[in-house]
């Protein structure tokens, strides 16, 4: 962001000030991953559907070791499950509903490098 002063000649003299970016590392990335991310996720599938969403620490790893990428770092955790884990699940919700079934709990666990769903 940016923060503006008069400067002595009456023009707005700026100073810049720039946030840099840094890679992540695994073991703060993954508690980044779970707070933030994941429990967001949790919460938004219990407050909407009253469905209890569970996940593994593999889960976890999983998305770490998704996140090599050093320009990407953080941002790429919310991509990953945005793009791939909930739609998932909303595709799953959504034929159930239209069937008249229901979910009763989502659980998201990683097997052969690949996230894994178990809707009950």
């Amino acid at each position: 962001h940016r923060v503006g002063q008069d400067g002595v000649d009456g023009t707005a003299a700026r100073l810049h000030v720039v946030a840099a970016r840094h890679h992540l590392p695994d073991h703060r990335l993954g508690v980044f991953e779970r707070n933030a991310v994941v429990g967001r996720i949790q919460k938004r599938v219990a407050a909407n559907h009253g469905i209890p969403f569970e996940y593994t620490e593999a889960v976890v790893r999983q998305v770490v070791a998704r996140c090599n990428d050093v320009e990407s770092g953080g941002r790429a955790i919310d991509a990953i499950l945005t793009n791939t884990v909930l739609p998932t699940i909303s595709v799953e919700y959504l034929q159930r509903l239209a069937s008249g079934g229901e979910i009763k709990r989502v659980a998201l666990d990683v097997k052969d490098a690949d996230f894994t769903y178990a809707f009950d």
